[in-house]
């Protein structure tokens, strides 16, 4: 017969585990559990963890992963449990499925596969390999179908496994269309690929990266606050990344929350906002987009999971309340973005991006404890942007001297090298050779042509722009940026209007 008992969620755990707090729940010797549906039309067997050392007094306690619940239906409180009902013997032999999967992930959970294992088709899985949570859902196919809630038993020697490309998908909400609502959700989730090694330069911005991935490993937080104190220490959980457009502040958002799935051994989740889209016409939906945000990163956050939650263009969403002219509607949402950042925990890592700092509400300007100024790369970064961006190309030649591509693309964006010069000049060019029967062999002198066929827009338009504003006293507190406007006004707008006049 089915215990009943107190079941609560966590998104801590692999999926087919089931955390056993009191040793009275399940026999000594079990090591499977039943979960079971109130309506008995949804059961799954799922392995078991279990804490003897430290039992709940008299409480029959148990955590299970949120799918888990969700496979189940209904509460946890309503989901029965048993250990006695629990058998191997239960467990139907898997003789082939389709498991659909990221393709940055395949290889990790084909290796993950080659050992027997529980899996429950129609839910995510998400499993630890290879100290990496890796996350899959075994399909439904009518060749093979699965019962709801049934659990299978998967054999490298005995199941055919295909693969199937899973895509990630925004989040929606329940919204009706009735009320008006789009049922789009003011965000979307994505697991990044970028790297730290793909941004170009900041190398600033990539050392604080590894920093904070170690400092939210509990391990090493806990010796540090035992050698330092939370004086010196202390888990901030918030960013604010701040430079010319182009020069890899989003992608370095990305490769932070890249090295947080990798490396912290939680359920990581990467938001990202966009602040213009956030705004709304009608009259405290702004506001509301906003509390909904932070609301759903703690809940995803859970007990032991964590988000970094990264708002792009934030100066468009926390505006300067003591600016002339600035709408009262704006200083609700900045009011609002202020009361969710003094609600952050420490499962929460709030990133923010922005090419004006000095528009930003100074008190939404405090709530970022950390400021990196990200600005475009020098000759011998931009070198290496080349090299990188080169890769892969099989037609070039092997002498090509990166250095001086590096030299020749001072001044640029590493954006202006992919969009302007491959994937405008270059690109277009071999498109029409190759149609034509002569494909062209990039080489040195074939670069530096079309390199001298433009010329850096991006960084004196910056500069141009907010040069005033240095002029003005306001962008105090952002001293690397005052700097940085200080050094480049040898690529003025005046000069750069000249050129173009010149050239057209």
């Amino acid at each position: 017969m089915a215990r009943h008992t107190q079941l609560r969620t966590t998104d801590s755990i692999d999926t087919d585990e089931v955390i056993l707090l009191n040793s009275q729940v399940v026999d000594e010797s079990d090591d499977l559990v039943l979960l079971e549906a109130p309506s008995g039309d949804a059961r799954g067997i799922f392995r078991v963890r279990t804490n003897r050392e430290r039992p709940l007094e008299n409480k029959r306690w148990v955590k299970i992963h949120t799918n888990a619940q969700e496979l189940l239906g209904g509460s946890p409180d309503s989901v029965a449990v048993s250990g006695e009902e629990a058998a191997r013997n239960q467990l139907r032999p898997c003789s082939e499925m389709t498991v659909a999967v990221a393709d940055k992930s395949r290889s990790v959970v084909e290796q993950f596969f080659g050992q027997q294992r529980l899996v429950h088709p129609g839910m995510n899985e998400v499993r630890s390999q290879n100290k990496r949570k890796i996350k899959f859902r075994v399909l439904k196919e009518d060749a093979h179908p699965h019962a709801p809630g049934k659990t299978y038993f998967v054999d490298p020697d005995e199941t055919k496994i295909e693969y199937a490309a899973q895509k990630q998908e925004t989040e929606r909400t329940g919204a009706d269309e009735e009320d008006g609502g789009s049922g789009d959700k003011p965000y979307s989730t994505s697991d990044p690929e970028i790297q730290l090694s793909d941004v170009v330069g900041l190398n600033g911005a990539k050392e604080h990266a590894t920093s904070l991935v170690s400092l939210y490993d509990d391990g090493t937080y806990d010796e540090l606050m035992e050698k330092y104190s939370d004086e010196i220490v202390s888990k901030e959980g918030s960013l604010l990344l701040y430079g010319p457009p182009g020069c890899g502040k989003t992608m370095i958002a990305e490769a932070i929350a890249n090295e947080f799935i990798n490396e912290l051994d939680r359920d990581v989740v990467f938001i990202q906002v966009s602040g213009s889209d956030i705004l709304s016409k009608l009259q405290g939906e702004s506001e509301g987009n906003v509390r909904e945000i932070f609301e759903d990163a703690r809940a995803k956050a859970g007990s032991n999971g964590f988000v970094v939650l990264f708002f792009d263009e934030v100066e468009n969403l926390v505006q300067d309340r003591s600016a002339d002219r600035v709408q009262s509607s704006r200083v609700s949402i900045t009011n609002e973005f202020l009361t969710q950042m003094n609600k952050i925990e420490e499962n929460v890592l709030v990133i923010g991006a922005t090419n004006l700092p000095f528009k930003i509400d100074s008190a939404a300007s405090r709530r970022f404890h950390t400021k990196l100024f990200c600005p475009h790369p020098d000759a011998n970064q931009m070198a290496r942007k080349w090299r990188k961006s080169l890769n892969g190309v099989k037609l070039k030649s092997d002498t090509i001297d990166y250095s001086k591509l590096g030299n020749a693309t001072k001044g640029y964006t590493p954006a202006e090298v992919d969009n302007r010069i491959l994937g405008s000049l270059v690109q277009t060019e071999v498109i029409n050779e190759y149609i034509h029967g002569s494909p062209q062999r990039i080489d040195e002198s074939y670069l530096l042509g079309k390199i001298n066929e433009t010329d850096p827009r991006t960084i004196p338009e910056y500069v141009s722009k907010i040069d005033s504003k240095l002029r003005g006293q306001q962008m105090s507190g952002y001293s690397e940026l005052k700097e940085y406007i200080e050094n480049n006004r040898d690529l003025n707008w005046v000069e750069f209007v000249l050129f173009q006049s010149t050239n057209n």
